[in-house]
């Protein structure tokens, strides 16, 4: 447990790394709201964009509309509707960090 409480420089970059993968497919996921669109869709766009800037996808949250209160919301096929909120908590893996 020690190991973890400090991180070397090298760690830390790691876990940047993973970060700015994560942005990689909040962006594509963003990109891909619209009217219509499914939660799934969503999914697939954020992880196509995380398998293609290197990351080992590991799946995550997406809700939309008033499934946004699931704490721990899967997949649905639930479509967007205008105006509608849309939740992502996502996950991507940097040599082994995340």
């Amino acid at each position: 447990d020690h190991l973890r409480l400090i991180k070397s420089p090298r760690e830390l970059e790691h876990l940047r790394g993973a970060a700015r993968l994560v942005e990689v497919g909040l962006r594509a996921g963003i990109e891909a709201i619209a009217p219509g669109v499914a939660e799934r869709e969503l999914a697939e766009a954020v992880s196509s964009a995380l398998v293609k800037a290197g990351a080992a996808s590991l799946g995550g949250i997406i809700t939309s509309g008033d499934r946004t209160s699931l704490i721990h919301g899967g997949l649905s096929d639930r479509r967007l509707e205008r105006g509608d909120p849309v939740y992502f908590e996502q996950n991507g893996v940097h040599k082994n960090y995340w």
